[in-house]
């Protein structure tokens, strides 16, 4: 109900023009600078990198444990050919 009649309301412009210009001049003073700007750009960069690498990692350790259980099945006939997500590298010996 206070949403409806928040939309209602009609924003009239300040009657004192020093009101309009110290609002102004607060917006642009909150506004980021081209530095902090290229700051977040890189850190976000940063970001994006680092999930592309776990997402990497973490295919290739899958493709990893494919292979593994292929050469297992192919050359070691046994029963055991299930490995383990988490047992890499005693799959590899």
């Amino acid at each position: 109900m206070t949403a409806l009649k928040d939309q209602c309301h009609l924003a009239l412009p300040d009657v004192d023009r020093s009101i309009a210009l110290a609002l102004a001049a607060r917006r642009d003073f909150d506004r980021p600078t081209a530095h902090q700007l290229m700051e977040q750009a890189k850190r976000d960069r940063a970001q994006y990198i680092a999930a592309l690498l776990r997402r990497f990692a973490q295919y290739t350790a899958a493709l990893l444990l494919h292979f593994v259980a292929r050469l297992r099945s192919t050359f070691c006939r046994t029963d055991r050919v299930v490995v383990a997500k988490h047992d890499v590298w005693s799959a590899l010996l």
